[in-house]
């Protein structure tokens, strides 16, 4: 069979896609072509105030910059005016972009109820400065929420490539929930990573503290490394044992004195002053001894240990070559 030869790539369209924003002091924004020489042109910048030490003006690009503005005419002006272009241009490390997240609510400082369309273009317009601004090993980092994550992140692979993505960060915003939620009430916003080249992206990695390295154990020499020991428990429990047992073996279970208001389908025993108890669970279920569990199953120096309400792990170890429960159930 044949395949006929196809164009195109897979991209995300919206209205006016192909055309530009004019953007107004009033904030109010008109669709022009691409040519019009009214986004094209490349704005001076001019110095307003100095704070602390400051380079001469002949090479005061090399000084922190605090640009008040539309994004768009201060990226250009950086890439396009040679004695900002030489310190800028491709030379970026890392840009971080706090866009409007078009949340379709109004502000007094800003408008964030644009059309997708709007948002959409004027995003894409300044993620393509922001990449030319970009060294090889940059990355560029957007902060978003679900109003427009999911098309942002469209638009970052059609400008950066899908095969520069690095992550979604997720970050964790507030730690209340919002009770005038109408279905579910978020408690987190995203930031989207994408590099300029991922085979050049190479991060700053914080070396390991003795006191963190202290929380690691490897006591059988894994060659994985350790493992972060724990005393937390996996749920409470109101008895030490829990097991699932059929209600024909009631007659098992009360001679195995458990108690009767605990008959049916599932059969708890709660831990008394007897260390010594064995009791059935049914056909199938097999039988527990707790004696053995806790002096010759499990000893103080193991990784796990019986704990009066419930089992608790002190160590991330599968416990089956420890127990042998034949198909007990703990629930």
């Amino acid at each position: 069979m044949t395949l006929s030869k196809h164009e195109g790539r897979l991209e995300l369209t919206w209205t006016n896609k192909h055309l530009r924003l004019l953007a107004y002091d009033d904030g109010s924004y008109e669709w022009v072509s691409p040519s019009d020489y009214r986004v094209a042109e490349v704005r001076l910048l001019r110095d307003v105030v100095r704070v602390g030490e400051t380079q001469p003006n002949r090479v005061r690009a090399r000084d922190n910059l605090l640009i008040r503005g539309d994004a768009l005419n201060a990226l250009s002006s950086l890439l396009e005016l040679p004695e900002f272009a030489r310190e800028y241009a491709g030379q970026v490390k890392l840009a971080y972009l706090d866009p409007p997240f078009n949340t379709q609510q109004s502000f007094l400082q800003y408008d964030d109820a644009l059309e997708h369309s709007v948002w959409l273009t004027m995003m894409r317009d300044r993620l393509v400065q922001v990449r030319e601004m970009l060294g090889p090993d940059g990355s560029v980092w957007v902060h978003c929420d679900d109003s427009e994550q999911h098309r942002l992140r469209c638009v970052l692979d059609e400008v950066f490539g899908p095969a520069n993505f690095i992550a979604t960060v997720i970050w964790q915003k507030t730690t209340s929930g919002r009770n005038d939620a109408e279905f579910f009430s978020t408690d987190q916003d995203y930031i989207l990573v994408y590099a300029r080249d991922r085979g050049s992206l190479r991060f700053n990695r914080l070396a390991s503290t003795e006191a963190a390295s202290k929380a690691y154990k490897n006591p059988d020499g894994d060659p994985r490394g350790g493992v972060r020991l724990t005393t937390k428990a996996l749920r409470p429990l109101k008895s030490d044992l829990t097991c699932s047992t059929p209600s024909a073996t009631r007659a098992q279970a009360k001679k195995s004195g458990l108690d009767e208001s605990a008959f049916g389908p599932t059969v708890q025993r709660n831990t008394g002053a007897t260390s010594r108890r064995t009791f059935s669970g049914g056909e199938g279920l097999g039988t527990i001894d707790t004696q053995n569990l806790r002096n010759s199953s499990v000893r103080e120096s193991d990784p796990w240990c019986l704990e009066p309400y419930g089992v608790r792990p002190r160590q991330t170890r599968p416990v089956a070559r420890r127990m042998r429960l034949s198909a007990f159930s703990l629930t």
